[in-house]
């Protein structure tokens, strides 16, 4: 799930450039992942609203929940490192985004 959230929103990523050609490097990346990281933050608080409303957010759903989300947000942060050109973060599990585009996030 976190994979398909992280590689659908960083999709974007050459919609966003063409629309602020102002922007480039690091700018570009920072300012497109604030973009889509509160789009998902958003996304992620709705759905916890409404689980609480059903009185379902417990137990392993809420773990699924913080589980999903934290694996989002590593994966937007390898996201980042790898069109950056920077090395992955040491003594981090590998996000799943890593594993989706395997060596090419960590050759950088």
């Amino acid at each position: 799930m976190a994979q398909r959230i992280v590689q659908g929103a960083t999709g974007f990523l050459d919609a966003y450039q063409k629309n602020h050609p102002e922007l480039s490097g690091e700018k570009l990346i920072n300012s497109f992942l604030d973009l889509v990281g509160n789009g998902v933050k958003k996304g992620f608080s709705e759905a916890q609203s409404i689980l609480k409303e059903l009185k379902v957010f417990d137990g392993k759903i809420a773990d699924n929940y913080h589980k999903t989300f934290d694996l989002v947000q590593k994966g937007f942060e390898a996201f980042r490192r790898q069109q950056l050109g920077l090395p992955p973060l040491e003594n981090q599990e590998t996000t799943a985004y890593e594993k989706s585009v395997g060596t090419e996030a960590t050759d950088k």
